[in-house]
């Protein structure tokens, strides 16, 4: 896997490129995933905000604090890659699992976000639900990633994610 750095203002012309609209989508109760452009819509209900967009700049500001009103949710980064070398990254999607599972444990509302709420934010959720859920089905991973496709259509398109979460 190929290292890139990204100075502020590349992440900054990243965002630019990513604005697709996507907003965010409710996958799961009380867990959504987004593109960027999530903090250009209401976030009130978010109290945890995880960020898996490896090219955002961690602590950049991409949302107007207004638009928490007194309610700031805490916000955490963890940058994956959207590409096809999914096992170079699998320890940074199980730490993002974690927060995912530390967060719905303290009763928090979270929003998993990459640039454009497609691919990282919903193998981070899918991971998770696959692990929490019990779902008594022969393939727990197909099961997760057609419910988020439904609920989200066009995320999960990177094969290379689906096959890895297949993999149970």
């Amino acid at each position: 896997m190929t290292s890139v750095d990204f100075s502020r203002a590349d992440a900054r012309a990243l965002v630019q490129m990513f604005r697709t609209r996507s907003g965010w989508t409710y996958v799961a109760p009380h867990i959504a995933i987004g593109g960027v452009d999530s903090y250009e819509m209401p976030l009130k209900q978010f109290d945890f905000m995880l960020n898996v967009a490896r090219e955002l700049v961690p602590g950049e500001r991409y949302h107007d604090p207004a638009d928490f009103g007194q309610h700031l949710p805490r916000v955490h980064h963890i940058g994956l890659a959207d590409d096809y070398n999914v096992q170079v990254q699998v320890p940074a999607i199980l730490r993002a699992v974690k927060l995912v599972r530390e967060a719905r444990l303290r009763g928090e509302s979270v929003l998993v976000n990459c640039a454009q709420g497609r691919n990282r934010s919903a193998l981070v959720v899918a991971e998770y639900l696959c692990q929490e859920a019990s779902i008594d089905v022969t393939n727990p991973g197909r099961h997760v990633v057609t419910q988020i496709q439904a609920r989200r259509p066009n995320s999960l398109t990177n094969t290379a994610f689906v096959r890895w979460l297949n993999r149970k």
